[in-house]
């Protein structure tokens, strides 16, 4: 499933990852950049000017496996189709990636544009490797 028809790149994250969904870069440069970059998450209710409220909840779909998979994405222009299908999240909140994966439970994957062909599942055991190492730097 496709969320449009043509993905253009808006930043150099989404530069970052086509080259890498392509086979010209490492997928470690693409880790490297994503760790420098901000992402989208979607939320069920606003955050005001104080910052981040921890009785917000992030977009979680079910991944292949079967388990829990919190929805980011890669730039405001991504996460279209997600309004329509679960309004209740509808508030875009653009974050450090290395503050988002802190707060990643175990257990847990990370969907990286969902519904986009220019997407991809970071494994939950993947994704606990860069909280730690987010947490140690």
């Amino acid at each position: 499933m496709t969320a449009d028809p043509v993905f253009q790149p808006v930043n150099d994250l989404e530069r970052v990852l086509l080259r890498a969904k392509g086979g010209w870069i490492p997928v470690p440069e693409f880790v490297d950049e994503m760790l420098r970059s901000k992402v989208v998450l979607l939320i069920d209710r606003e955050v005001g000017p104080e910052g981040w409220d921890n009785t917000a909840n992030p977009l979680v779909l079910a991944t292949h496996e079967g388990g829990p998979g919190v929805c980011i994405f890669t730039s405001m222009e991504r996460p279209g189709v997600w309004l329509d299908r679960f309004p209740e999240f509808q508030y875009g909140l653009t974050v450090e990636f290395g503050w988002f994966v802190r707060g990643v439970q175990p257990g847990t994957a990370v969907l990286v544009n969902p519904g986009w062909d220019e997407g991809l599942i970071i494994r939950p055991d993947t994704v606990q490797e860069l909280r730690r190492a987010v947490q140690a730097a």
